[in-house]
């Protein structure tokens, strides 16, 4: 067996190989007789780096190299020495240092971005700090080359730091077994490709910092190929397309291909079952590219690629005076899976081909080419595009507003003990979009020029160093000098293995993160699971796990605990939960909440929760309005409903909060808790769109008057309630349609140019108004704890002032920066708004109730007088077009208390969950001086999506009442209740203390009681969409007590009993019980023959009908009409009635159903009910004594006009 061994520097700090001591001292030696390399020969001159070096081991010997020269030098007791270079000559100069041990660099240069900075040298002194850490290095024995092998090459990247790393120096010739040494790593975890050519590799992760050396072993596996063809939508291939696969899916950098004419590509080299596979095609100017995850099943993939043959072109302006053209402005969007993207020439044109037909996203940037920091705001329009189509658009970017002002300082250790040369400083302001980066010179200096008046974040940051951020107000020339302290680097490691717990088997590729002490460590599984993460310091750490993506198997995301790092290390195994087909289903039918009849049509998706990624087939919809999934496994899924016409079931008075009901996100119709092999039914209802002849027309346009065409509007109603939204046309216009009388705010945002919120009345006509952008204005400040430090989830709201002082919707939300690593962060946030008065708000909202929320803290409004906030809004803040408004701080402690309960539907027969689609509001009073007033921040809603359970957080110290409601304000909502009591002076108080959690328990609501006599519907209404919407007995007897099946969405409320043709009464109102039924009792004035049982609500509509046979002494059975339903309880519906109203009904258990009508007697039957002549029967009596002794059905005699 031919072994060999070689060393090979991990390179980390450089980007490139780093440099062991005879390497360097033979490129010092080239050096000097080649004076043309980057690094200068150290040549006679004037100019002279001093090198000072901090962190490294006490009294120990550093080898310094600049230029073609080193030193050795010895560290004192605290880690510190310097070196002096003299005589340099002019030039730049690449300065490092390294500690040596047994042939091993033990420690070398922290540089920040992995990429240190060189030093220019202009005939005077220059001070460079190196700061040294602690290296490792890594011994790996190689088997399983392949003979012939003409290259091994081996790469090293770290784990959670992107591309970061380095490739090494590949092997020629190598044998079939190979010794390779890799230096130079710092503690963490690193993944280390090594690759035969494109026919062999293994991938190893290592994690280092416990020992000097780490010795590992890798064997290599062969790796396959993949071939297909790449054809367009209508099935003709694509030539010219490259195809390519990166990441651990490719070994070596074989695995790229381009098409052939027959859209042919073949790859090599790959060594996984799932990859990114990418995809490039160029049209003209216009580059396309596609990225997916793929698994394939062989070795063949035929992919897809949405090229077409419309175009985009046009010419790229400056929102500048006389609008000068841009060139090399990059213009990008997307559209049917693909990007596409073009540069714009040097008179501005620019050409966007190979377009599909659908809506068309489009951005355009221009940045600088040395710098890359942007020279104009993005801007962003959506385009919709036909098959073909050319489509002329003009782009206009506004400027980065630019000054004469600068800002310089200098970046140092603790103390300004030594500079950080390499630091990263990035200077950003919120509304001018001036955004810039910059790293510190050799002596930890920086700097920005040209900079506008305004007021910025500087952010610093610096390997090994702690993170720090300052807010600087600039006017003029400004110096700001920042020292870092530095974090220790520990010795501790946390490691573990990631299982899959339905197959307990490994799970390769999940990505875990880990966050604390300062620190921030990734890792991911490896084959057999396993991850590790070294360099720990002691302390407390938040561990989040993402599954592995790009792969075909999805996985729950679990919540993990955190871990506490004291003295050892600490092992952490986390389990995964793949998702796979199961045998459940969810099923049911989707309603008009109002009409009460079946939505058809209607797209109904589905996700399981933790699982997103998993993917359910949408469904639409029957005639009927019934859906179902299927193979489902066990979880919890959320279903969502759409249909032109119909909106989500939201909250329609929300006097005291207006903020109430704008959060749904979506036609959210109902969440399921499945178990695995279940049949659950939802009864989903969406609701109409309240709609009605008026419009709204305009042109949307520049305070300048340049017309906008292809911009986003969207128009909410006075209480903030979404009510459309369209795009403006080539021409700028714009059009709401099918608007009911009433106000309306139109909304819009152009990127760039600014905003606006315009106030519309609408009557019973059309409406004309043009709508201008103008500069947003921003409200800016900071959220921190009565420490000074940056808190978990707090949100600040801007809330516009309405005309009376009230606080009126919600136009802007900024959640304040956070940094999980001891509190330390900014605090920052910002509010973008158009220009207009406004109340500040905040208040915590974290994603989960896990132990990560370490400070629980209190609603509150800000105030001019009161750093803490006030609970009701006090100070009011103008904003102006354009303008600042800085300094709006929230000081928040610690003191917020919790009430929380559950809100259920009282009936006769028991209590119920509240029905599917029905919405409460709680809402909360506090004592204010003595009078309790509503806090409509603090109020919440709950909904039978929601098991009824509300939760009301962050309440300030004090003494509470509840009072729960139906916003609906319909006769079938439910009575008002005040938790404890029958009005607010007697409610129940609830005292909150600081920090206080108060369980309510359950709350009963009553529906309102019908105040009149039912009323029965003509038999016109009785359509085919309400038919079979209940059950009854297909067959009953005179004075027979008869359950009907009304369904659980309707349990506790009130209805009425008829049976038609000609309507007749079997009682008087009653109430549905917690199973979804009702009793009635068959008149004796109907006769024998067939007829309809009709259920009605409260108002009077029909709820349902079903088909029905009265035949003297036969007992029923039940008629499903074929709508299959999930089973109800077996409570037993004693039913009762309307208080104050006469005729009770009588009460009767419930009687099971033995058999079902047939599909041919359904359809028999539903034929006659449809007519509205009514049926003659003859024999009618006689057809009853058949029913009761014939097999095989009823036999119906009848005549027909002719």
């Amino acid at each position: 067996m031919n072994s060999q061994t070689r060393t090979i520097d991990a390179g980390f700090f450089t980007g490139r190989l780093a440099l062991p001591k005879l390497l360097v001292m033979f490129i010092a030696f080239t050096m000097l007789l080649s004076p043309q390399l980057v690094m200068p020969a150290y040549a006679s001159g004037s100019g002279q780096i001093t090198v000072s070096i901090n962190s490294g081991p006490p009294n120990s010997n550093v080898d310094v190299y600049v230029g073609g020269s080193f030193q050795t030098v010895t560290t004192d007791g605290s880690g510190t020495a310097s070196a002096v270079f003299t005589g340099l000559s002019d030039g730049s100069y690449y300065p490092v240092a390294y500690v040596s041990s047994g042939g091993h660099h033990t420690y070398a240069p922290t540089t920040v971005n992995w990429s240190p900075s060189t030093i220019d040298v202009n005939n005077q002194t220059v001070t460079r700090s190196i700061t040294l850490r602690p290296v490792y290095t890594v011994t790996a024995s190689i088997s399983g080359i392949p003979a012939g092998t003409q290259s091994l090459s081996t790469q090293v990247n770290s784990v959670g730091m992107g591309s970061y790393g380095s490739s090494v120096s590949p092997i020629s010739n190598p044998g079939t077994s190979e010794n390779v040494t890799i230096e130079d790593l710092p503690a963490g975890t690193w993944n280390v490709v090594f690759s035969a050519d494109s026919s062999a590799s293994s991938t190893l992760q290592v994690t280092v910092g416990s020992t000097a050396v780490t010795s590992v072993s890798a064997t290599l596996n062969p790796t396959s190929q993949l071939g297909g063809v790449v054809r367009d939508n209508s099935g003709a291939p694509i030539a010219g397309v490259a195809v390519s696969i990166t990441g651990s899916g490719c070994s070596g950098n074989l695995c790229s291909s381009t098409t052939d004419s027959q859209g042919q590509y073949l790859l090599n080299g790959i060594n996984a079952n799932t990859f990114q596979l990418n995809l490039s095609k160029t049209i003209g100017t216009t580059e396309i590219t596609s990225y997916r995850s793929v698994t394939p099943a062989g070795n063949t993939l035929n992919v897809t690629m949405a090229i077409g043959s419309a175009s985009v072109t046009g010419t790229v302006r400056s929102e500048a005076s006389n609008n000068p053209v841009v060139p090399g402005a990059r213009i990008s969007g997307s559209l049917n899976g693909l990007s596409f993207s073009t540069l714009a020439a040097n008179d501005g044109t620019y050409s966007i081909s190979g377009l599909d037909a659908g809506s068309f996203s489009i951005s355009a940037t221009k940045t600088d080419s040395q710098t890359y920091q942007n020279l104009f705001v993005n801007s962003y329009s959506n385009l919709v595009i036909s098959s073909g189509q050319t489509r002329t658009k003009d782009i206009y970017l506004t400027p980065v507003p630019t000054g004469s002002n600068a800002l310089t300082g200098q970046v140092t250790s603790q103390n300004g003990s030594a500079p950080l040369g390499g630091a990263w400083v990035n200077l950003s302001d919120f509304t001018s979009g001036v955004s810039r980066s910059t790293s510190a010179d050799g002596s930890g200096n920086y700097s920005f020029s040209n900079l506008p008046n305004g007021t910025y974040w500087v952010h610093v940051n610096s390997s090994d160093y702690q993170y720090q951020s300052r807010r600087v107000v600039i006017s003029g020339n400004a110096t700001e000098n920042f020292s870092l302290t530095s974090l220790a680097i520990g010795n501790k490691t946390i490691s573990g293995s990631v299982i899959d717990s339905r197959i307990n088997t490994p799970v390769q590729g999940a990505q875990i993160h880990i966050w604390g002490s300062g620190r921030y460590y990734s890792a991911t599984s490896s084959a057999n699971g396993s991850w590790s993460v070294g360099g720990v310091v002691d302390g407390n750490y938040i561990v989040n796990v993402n599954p592995p993506q790009n792969q075909a198997t999805v996985y729950e995301s679990p919540l993990l605990p955190d871990i506490s790092v004291q003295g050892s290390n600490v092992v952490r195994n986390i389990e995964l939960r793949s998702v796979v087909a199961g045998t459940g289903r969810i099923y049911g039918i989707l309603k008009n909440n109002v009409t009460h009849e079946p939505i058809s049509g209607a797209s109904m998706s589905a996700s399981l929760t933790g699982a997103w990624s998993y993917n359910i087939e949408p469904v639409v919809t029957n005639s009927r309005g019934e859906f179902s999934f299927g193979s489902l496994p066990a979880g919890t899924y959320t279903i969502w409903a759409e249909k032109d016409g119909f909106v989500e079931i939201k909250l329609t008075n929300p006097e005291e909060d207006a903020e109430m009901g704008s959060g749904g996100g979506g036609p959210l119709v109902g969440e399921v808790d499945l178990l695995e092999g279940e049949q659950a039914y939802l009864a989903a209802k969406l609701a109409p769109l309240v709609t009605g002849n008026a419009s709204i027309t305009g042109t949307l346009k520049t305070s300048s008057g340049r017309l906008l065409s292809d911009q986003w509007l969207w128009l909410e109603d006075s209480r903030g309630q979404w009510s459309g939204s369209v795009i403006s046309d080539e021409n700028g216009i714009f059009n709401f349609v099918n608007l009911s009388p009433g106000s309306y705010f139109i909304n819009g945002s152009v990127q760039g140019l600014g905003s606006t919120q315009q106030k519309v009345t609408v009557t019973n006509s059309s409406v004309s108004q043009d709508v201008i952008i103008r500069p947003l204005g921003y409200i800016t400040g900071r959220v921190l704890d009565q420490s000074g430090n940056s808190v978990p989830c707090a949100v600040v709201s801007a809330y516009r002032k309405n005309v009376d002082g009230t606080r009126g919707s919600l136009v802007s939300a900024d959640q304040a920066q956070y940094t999980s690593s001891n509190g330390v962060g900014s605090g920052a946030y910002s509010l973008s708004v158009p220009d207009g008065n406004y109340y500040l708000r905040v208040s915590q909202n974290c994603w989960n109730n896990s132990e990560k929320v370490i400070v629980d803290f209190a609603s509150a409004f800000w105030s001019s007088s009161s750093a803490s906030g006030t609970d009701l809004p006090t100070s009011e803040i103008l904003v102006q077009a354009g303008q600042t408004v800085d300094g709006k701080n929230f000081t928040v402690s610690a003191n917020g208390g919790q009430i929380t309960g559950t809100v259920v539907s009282k009936t006769i027969s028991g209590t119920a969950p509240l029905s599917q689609g029905k919405f409460v509001t709680i809402t909360v009073y506090k004592n204010v001086a003595g009078t309790y007033q509503p806090q409509g921040f603090l109020s919440k809603w709950t909904s039978g999506r929601q098991n009824g359970e509300f939760s009301i957080n962050g309440l300030p110290a004090g003494s509470y009442k509840l009072k729960i409601s139906d916003p609906s304000n319909s006769t079938r909502g439910f009575e008002t209740q005040y938790v404890g009591g029958t009005s607010l002076s007697d409610a129940e108080v609830f005292t909150i203390t600081a920090g206080r959690r108060i369980h309510i328990g359950q709350n009963e609501l009553v529906n309102k009681v019908p105040t009149g006599d039912p009323s029965s519907v003509d038999s016109s209404q009785l359509t085919p969409s309400t038919q079979d919407m209940i059950e009854a007995p297909s067959t009953v007897e005179s004075n027979q007590t008869i359950t009907v099946d009304v369904g659980q969405d309707m349990a506790g409320e009130w209805v009425s009993v008829w049976a038609h043709s000609t309507p007749t009464s079997l009682g008087d109102w009653v109430q549905v019980g917690a199973d979804g039924t009702v009793t009635a009792t068959v008149s004796e004035a109907l006769p024998a023959g067939q007829h309809r049982i009709v259920v009605q609500d409260i108002d009077n509509k029909v709820v349902g009908w079903t088909g029905t046979t009265v035949a003297a002494s036969v007992q029923g059975t039940s008629s499903t009409g074929g709508l299959a339903r999930k089973s109800v309880s077996a409570l037993s519906n004693i039913g009762t009635v309307a208080p104050g109203l006469d005729s009770p009904v009588l009460v009767s258990p419930k009687k099971s159903s033995t058999s079902k009508s047939t599909s041919g007697e359904e359809a028999e039957s539903a034929a006659v009910l449809e007519t509205d002549q009514p049926n003659l029967w003859i024999f009618g009596g006689l057809a009853a004594l058949l029913a009761a002794g014939l097999a095989g059905g009823v036999w119906l005699i009848r005549s027909r006009k002719s």
